[in-house]
């Protein structure tokens, strides 16, 4: 009993407290390792998220077509290259080969001429010389039958506001033509309907849109009419032609189907590019 109080038992104590201070500290660094590594892996899987969604982004971008990928100009002989393989590209999906067939137009539905167009209004009082040479003797032989509207020339474009410049240059080249606006900015259809209806007129310059419209509803007629010219390679600022143009070409597409190229076929009319 006495060996026993001999000992140093308040170090035994000591010790034993020791050890267990340790192994909670160590507890406590472990649980805080444990927290931090789940905190790195919740951030890091946080950042590839954002990774996978930039990268997703990325991918739906489109290219946007540089300026030198971009064709400016046609020659005069290239058009039913040009015209033909834009629209049977674009209804390839919607119409059969065999339908896409029937369509199909060659070099003797097409006014084709030598000179470069590039769009610039100042060329086409010259390219109308050259492609209809005798304007003034066919203006004058419609003006003695009076048949009401249909134009002699059809002029399509993409907008009406190109329309309105284009139709201020031809001043000198239209002489006694009257010309009728086929657009509907400014103008209701029922007043084109009217003024069609009741007025020999030699040129129709307009969108596809409307255009599309009147000739479906036969107030625009073409019994006399003999050309008609699309304005193929003016650019709007984003640089897209009346082709490629989401909100202008699909009614583009439905006029040559439906009234443009069966009239070429049949040579009734002839098919321009400027």
């Amino acid at each position: 009993m006495a060996d026993d109080l001999d000992d140093e038992w308040w170090l035994e104590d000591k010790k034993h407290n020791e050890s267990s201070e340790n192994q909670e500290n160590d507890k406590k660094k472990a649980k805080k390792r444990k927290n931090s590594q789940r905190s790195e892996r919740h951030v890091k899987g946080r950042d590839e998220d954002v990774d996978d969604e930039n990268t997703k982004k990325k991918k739906k971008r489109k290219r946007r077509p540089k300026t030198e990928d971009i064709t400016k100009e046609l020659h005069g002989k290239s058009i039913l290259n040009a015209l033909w393989d834009t629209f049977s590209k674009s209804c390839s999906s919607k119409l059969t080969p065999l339908e896409l067939d029937d369509l199909k137009i060659d070099d003797s539905c097409c006014l084709t001429e030598d000179s470069i167009h590039t769009g610039d209004v100042s060329e086409l009082p010259s390219y109308l010389e050259k492609v209809i040479p005798y304007w003034k003797e066919q203006v004058e032989k419609m003006n003695k039958k009076k048949t009401t509207g249909s134009p002699l020339l059809l002029f399509v474009t993409s907008a009406a506001t190109r329309a309105v410049e284009l139709n201020k240059v031809l001043e000198k080249f239209k002489g006694d033509a009257k010309t009728v606006k086929l657009f509907a900015k400014h103008f209701k259809i029922e007043e084109q309907i009217k003024f069609l209806d009741s007025h020999v007129v030699h040129l129709g310059i307009g969108t596809p849109n409307r255009i599309l419209k009147l000739l479906s509803n036969d107030s625009l007629k073409t019994s006399k009419t003999k050309y008609v010219i699309i304005d193929w390679t003016w650019r709007d600022q984003k640089l897209r032609s009346i082709a490629d143009m989401p909100e202008v070409k699909e009614d583009l597409n439905h006029l040559l189907q439906k009234f443009v190229f069966p009239l070429a076929k049949s040579g009734k009319i002839k098919v321009g590019l400027f």
